[in-house]
This record gives C-alpha cells, sequence and structure tokens, in this order.
C-alpha cells in the first residue's frame, strides 16, 4: 500500500542521529567518522535530484544503498533491466562507502525518510563481518536506516566474498580482522552478520552468497583481475539473485 503520511520536501536540515547501543557509540566515537566518500551517487546534487525523481513518479519506489559492488560491471542497469515496467529504481552509492558512513548525510537521511519507497536496499562494505566493531556499527546502520525508511520493508544485500588469493585471506587488512579461511569462510561469517541483522532489524536477507559460492564452486569467473570486484558474469549474477527478493517484498 502506497504511504500518504510522509512529506513530499527533502529537507537540508543536520538531523541529529540517535545514538543507540554499543553501535551509536563507535558512531559517535570517531572511529567512522573519515571523511564520507560521495561519488558517484552521494552527492547533494544527486541525493535531490534522486529524491525529486522519486516523489514524481506512480510508480513502485526502490532504493538501493551502497558502495562499488552495486556501481561495477553494470550492475545497477541489469538489476533495474530485470525490474518490471511499474517499479522506479535508484541507487545512492559510492566507492568504498560503509552503511554508518553514509548515514552521516543529512540528505541521503531525508532521502530515506521523506520519499514513500516501497523498497530499500542496503549492503555494507564487504570487510564489516570480519571486524566486531565493523559488525556493531552496521547493525546500528541497518537498524537506523530500517527506522527512516519505515514503513517500508529492507532488503539486506550481502556484499560477496573476495577470491581466494585476495589479500584478505592473508591478514592485509589490519588489525582486530578476521582472516577468513577461503571463500567459504568468508561469505559463512557475512551469512552471519546479515542474518543477525536481518533478524534485529526486521530486514529480508538475499540469497546472494549461497548463490554466489554455487557459483565458485561449480567454476564460473565472477570476479575482475583484482579478485574482488564482480565481473559482468558475478554483476549478472547478483542482479539475478537479488531481483527477487525485491519483488517478493513488493507483491
Amino acid at each position: 500500500m502506497r504511504r500518504s503520511n510522509r512529506r513530499t520536501i527533502l529537507t537540508l536540515g543536520a538531523a541529529s542521529v540517535a545514538t543507540v547501543g554499543v553501535g551509536g557509540l563507535l558512531y559517535r566515537s570517531g572511529r567512522f567518522s573519515d571523511p564520507v566518500r560521495r561519488r558517484p551517487d552521494l552527492t547533494d546534487r544527486h541525493l535531490i535530484k534522486i529524491g525529486s525523481q522519486a516523489i514524481d513518479t506512480d510508480r513502485r519506489r526502490v532504493l538501493v544503498i551502497g558502495n562499488s559492488a552495486t556501481i561495477v560491471s553494470g550492475f545497477f542497469e541489469q538489476l533495474h533491466a530485470k525490474a518490471d515496467e511499474d517499479v522506479y529504481m535508484a541507487r545512492a552509492s559510492a566507492t568504498g562507502a560503509r552503511l554508518v558512513q553514509s548515514l552521516r548525510l543529512s540528505n541521503l537521511r531525508a532521502l530515506v525518510r521523506d520519499v514513500p519507497w516501497d523498497a530499500v536496499v542496503l549492503q555494507d562494505f564487504s570487510s564489516t563481518p570480519l571486524h566486531a566493531a565493523d559488525r556493531l556499527a552496521s547493525r546500528f546502520a541497518i537498524k537506523h536506516f530500517t527506522r527512516l525508511a519505515a514503513p517500508a520493508p529492507i532488503v539486506l544485500f550481502p556484499h560477496w566474498p573476495s577470491e581466494a588469493g585476495h589479500r584478505v585471506y592473508r591478514a592485509a587488512l589490519g588489525t582486530g580482522y578476521a582472516v577468513p579461511d577461503d571463500p567459504d569462510d568468508y561469505a559463512n561469517r557475512a551469512e552471519a552478520h546479515y542474518l543477525r541483522c536481518a533478524q534485529s532489524s526486521g530486514g529480508v536477507l538475499a540469497p546472494i552468497l549461497p548463490v554466489w559460492i554455487t557459483a565458485l564452486n561449480r567454476g564460473d569467473s565472477l570476479y575482475q583481475k583484482d579478485r574482488h570486484h564482480a565481473s559482468a558474469a558475478g554483476a549478472a549474477l547478483a542482479a539475478a539473485t537479488l531481483w527477487p527478493t525485491i519483488r517478493n517484498v513488493l507483491s
């Protein structure tokens, strides 16, 4: 059912974000207070444009918030192509963005809060499941975005594991990061994190990780040369897996 109790004008106010639990304390502590990466989709101009277009459409509205995994290899374009004709899809992503950092952007909070979205897709930074503080901050951000978007359903879109041989398997991320044994172990940790987030926020977890691991085990080539970002085939697989979950929450 389309919501009618939302404001239809995006605001530029510096609305505060409540401190909730340990995740909120981390948000306030400065660990995630580095300058927010804003390219290509998180500039104020782009966020306001997304909101204006979304408010004007009569189609069902889906917002995707994430990082480079939603940008590279035409992933979003492939996802958009799979969507039903009556769905308007928008993306608010930046390379290297963490949800807890993107949450600092007042215009992104306004975009989520003030537009009557029919679904909001959230994807956090790839290494989030490998560090306790990152997991806490991620759960905090997901809960806060969930409250902003309510009553729109939330779809959680886990980042796929890096390919075997990537530096993440060589303890290259720094102190505090648990080194995964292999892509399966990486995927299991990510699944556990996002499942906990889904349970605590009421979101729906898209089955990206089991589908990705199955494709890897049968020998599919899913990565670019950096062994991290998806190839065109990997992006197509992710889009084809994510869209049915979005469609289900829209029905």
